[in-house]
C-alpha cells in the first residue's frame, strides 16, 4: 500500500506541475533556482556557415541567442556522392572535434591514469578488439565506408593515426555505447565470445584476461548512470491526432562532450536523409528523425541474454531511418539483424501516427503499442508485496529501464536493486502525466510533449523540478522531443561544467528544429 500511496501523491504533484508548465514561457529561460524543466523552448534565429567540405558537406554553429548554452550546437550537412565521401568530409571538418571528445570523456572514465601510454594502450586495444572481431561483423558495407572516410578526412586535415585515427575513434564509440550498463555484466558477453571466436582475433597482439580486467575494473569505477527513456503518444491524446514522441539519454554527466554539441544531417546514396542528435564523435543514432517522418529511441534493458555478435544499436537506428518509412518497414528490418546488448527501442511513424516499443535481448525482440494485455497484467514481488508495476494506456507507449514482455523479465538483471526501483518509479511519471493532461483536457502539443519528457530526465532527486546547482546525483545529458509530422525536432544537450556550471539538459534550452529544409534530397 506504502508504493501505491506514493503513486497517489506523485499523481496529485505532477497535476500542479503540469498545469504550471502548461502555461510556462516558452521564450525565456528560467533564472529562478528552482523551476520546471523543459520551460525553455526557444526558437533557432538560423545558421551560421562555418566550412565546406571537399565533397560538398557543410558545417554550420546553430544560432539561438536565447538559449543558455555555453557552447553553441554544431549542424553539419552530409553531402556527396557516396558514404565514403560523406565520412571524409566529416573527418575533414571534425576529425579534430572527434578526437576531443574521445579523450574527453575517456579521461572522465579513467582520471588523470588515461594519459599514461599503458592505460591508453590496454583501453583502445580492447575497444579495436570488441569492433574488429565482433561489433563490426554484421555492419553493412556502407557504414565501413563512412567510417574509412572518417580515417581519410582526418589524415586530409592534417591528423597523424598515432591517436588521432578518426574512423578508429567511432568505433571506439560505437563499442563505449552497446556495453551494458552494469559493467559486471560484459561477463555474459565474454562467455559468449568464448564459445564463439573469431576466426584471427586482435586479442592476440598482446591482451591477456588480466588485461581485460584491468580495463573493465578502472571503466567500472565512474561508470555509472545509463538511466535512459523513450516514449510516443497520438489520437485522441495529442492536437490534431498527430505522433509525438521523445527520449532522454541518462549517462556519464559533465565528461565535457557537450563542447562538441552535434546535429548530423546524413544523405545516403539509396536511402531515406536522416539526421542523428548527439556530439561529435559519437557515429550513430542516439536518437534522431527521417525525412519520413521516423524517429529512434533508445533506453537500457539490462540482461544475461547479451553478445556483441550482432547489428550494433546506434547503426542500426540509422539504418531503419535510411531505409524505413512505416513501422512495419522498420519492424522487418530490424528483425533482418540480429539484436546485441539489452535495450527498450522505440520505432516512431509519423505515416502511421504511432510508435512501436520493442523490448530487445539476444535471442528476442518483443514488440508493444498501446495497452498491450503482457504490460497491464504483470504483477510482481515487489518489496515483500505482489504489486502492479505497469499503467498502460490507449495512444501512448512508454518506457524507462525494465520490460514487460515473459521473455524480457526472465532475464531482467536489475531486480530487487535501486535501479529498478527508480525505473518503476519513472516509469509511472508516464501515465501520470498523460492522465494529468487528460484531466485538464489538454490536447498534447510540442509544449507538452518537451514537459512529458523534461519531467523523465533524470535531474536530481524531484523530477518534478529542477532545483539548480548543484545538480546532485542527476545524469541526463541529451533530452529531445519530436513532432514528426511536422518533421520538427526539439533536442537539448546538458550544458556547463563543474558543480557550480553543470545543469543536466532536461533543465537547460530546448531548440525548436524545422528539419524539412535539410530534408531535401541530393
Amino acid at each position: 500500500m506504502l508504493f501505491l500511496n506514493v503513486i497517489v501523491v506523485l499523481i496529485v504533484l505532477s497535476l500542479f506541475v503540469l498545469e504550471i508548465n502548461a502555461i510556462a514561457s516558452t521564450t525565456t529561460s528560467s533564472s529562478s533556482s528552482s523551476y520546471p524543466g523543459g520551460s525553455d523552448i526557444q526558437k533557432i534565429e538560423g545558421y551560421t556557415f562555418l566550412k565546406r567540405g571537399k565533397f560538398g558537406s557543410s558545417l554550420y554553429s546553430i544560432n539561438a541567442p536565447g538559449a543558455s548554452y555555453v557552447d553553441a550546437p554544431y549542424l553539419m550537412d552530409l553531402r556527396g556522392t557516396g558514404a565514403f565521401e560523406q565520412g571524409f568530409d566529416m573527418g575533414l571538418m571534425m576529425g579534430s572535434a572527434f578526437v576531443e571528445n574521445y579523450n574527453s570523456l575517456l579521461l572522465s572514465l579513467f582520471g588523470d591514469e588515461w594519459w599514461e601510454p599503458t592505460v591508453q594502450k590496454i583501453a583502445d586495444v580492447f575497444l579495436d578488439w570488441q569492433w574488429d572481431d565482433y561489433l563490426s561483423k554484421q555492419v553493412p558495407q556502407a557504414y565501413l565506408d563512412e567510417i574509412r572516410g572518417l580515417t581519410a578526412g582526418g589524415i586530409a586535415s592534417g591528423m597523424d593515426l598515432k591517436g588521432h585515427d578518426v574512423g578508429r575513434v567511432a568505433t571506439r564509440g560505437i563499442v563505449l555505447a552497446n556495453l551494458p550498463s552494469s559493467l559486471e555484466n560484459i561477463v555474459f558477453i565474454l562467455k559468449d565470445e568464448k564459445e564463439h571466436p573469431a576466426k584471427a582475433s586482435l586479442k592476440g597482439d598482446g591482451m591477456t584476461d588480466d588485461d581485460v580486467h584491468k580495463v573493465l575494473d578502472k571503466l567500472a569505477a565512474r561508470w555509472h548512470g545509463m538511466g535512459c527513456s523513450n516514449w510516443g503518444s497520438w489520437n485522441s491524446r495529442t492536437e490534431k491526432g498527430r505522433l509525438f514522441t521523445g527520449r532522454n539519454l541518462d549517462w556519464l554527466p559533465d565528461t565535457g562532450i557537450s563542447k562538441h554539441k552535434l546535429i548530423t544531417v546524413h544523405h545516403p546514396k539509396n536511402g531515406f536523409v536522416h539526421a542523428t542528435v548527439g556530439w561529435a564523435g559519437i557515429w550513430g543514432a542516439i536518437t534522431g528523425m527521417s525525412s519520413q517522418g521516423i524517429t529512434v529511441h533508445e533506453a537500457n534493458l539490462e540482461s544475461n541474454d547479451i553478445t556483441w555478435r550482432g547489428f550494433p544499436w546506434i547503426l542500426r537506428l540509422r539504418e531503419v531511418m535510411a531505409k524505413a518509412s512505416t513501422i512495419e518497414e522498420g519492424l522487418a528490418i530490424w528483425q533482418a539483424t540480429n539484436n546485441t546488448v539489452g535495450f527498450n527501442h522505440g520505432i516512431g511513424s509519423a505515416n502511421d501516427q504511432k510508435l512501436a516499443l520493442l523490448e530487445t535481448m539476444m535471442h528476442n525482440t518483443a514488440v508493444f503499442y498501446d495497452n498491450d494485455s503482457r504490460e497491464q497484467d504483470l504483477v510482481v514481488d515487489y518489496k515483500g508485496q505482489p504489486t502492479q508495476i505497469a499503467a498502460p494506456r490507449t495512444d501512448a507507449v512508454y518506457r524507462t529501464n525494465h520490460g514487460y514482455d515473459p521473455y524480457s523479465v526472465s532475464h531482467y538483471m536489475w531486480n530487487n536493486t535501486g535501479a529498478y526501483e527508480d525505473s518503476i518509479k519513472r516509469y509511472f511519471a508516464f501515465p501520470e502525466a498523460f492522465d494529468s493532461y487528460a484531466a485538464l483536457m489538454t490536447k498534447i502539443t510540442h509544449v507538452e510533449a518537451i514537459n512529458i519528457t523534461a519531467i523523465l530526465g533524470s535531474k536530481g532527486s524531484d523530477m518534478y523540478t529542477c532545483a539548480g546547482f548543484p545538480y546532485n546525483h542527476a545524469e541526463n545529458i541529451l533530452s529531445v522531443a519530436f513532432d514528426p509530422t511536422h518533421l520538427k525536432m526539439y533536442p537539448a544537450w546538458e550544458n556547463g561544467s563543474g558543480a557550480d556550471g553543470w545543469m543536466p539538459a532536461s533543465c537547460s534550452t530546448y531548440l525548436e528544429i524545422d528539419m524539412k529544409p535539410w530534408f531535401t534530397e541530393i
